[in-house]
């Protein structure tokens, strides 16, 4: 803990890595060199890359189309008490978690206010 000096008071902040606040930007001055210099490959490792990499693409041939499949008619809809009993049965079911989740909701509002 020795940013205070003697006197109570701190050392100045360093200096600023450059005079200018927007120098580096490309309308300012140009950076420092790059601190890691840039490694060119030798052509040794050039050589190794296989021609195929430097042909083109050739394309596949294009295949022909099938013909449209249609879709198949729907099935007829179900009609008669089957149906009518088996929606009634979901409907119950949806409605008893419903009146579980609100019953739920209830007693914690009730259990807060208390």
């Amino acid at each position: 803990m020795d940013e205070f000096g003697p006197d109570g008071t701190q050392a100045p902040p360093p200096p600023r890595f450059f005079a200018d606040p927007l120098a580096g930007l490309p309308a300012g001055d140009a950076p420092p060199e790059a601190a890691v210099p840039v490694v060119v490959p030798a052509p040794a490792v050039v050589a190794r890359v296989p021609a195929a990499v430097f042909e083109p693409v050739r394309r596949r041939p294009a295949r022909r189309q099938a013909a449209p499949v249609r879709p198949a008619a729907p099935p007829p809809a179900r009609t008669g008490r089957a149906g009518l009993v088996g929606c009634l049965l979901a409907l119950l079911a949806v409605g008893a978690l419903l009146f579980n989740v609100l019953r739920e909701i209830i007693v914690a509002v009730v259990d807060l206010l208390r």
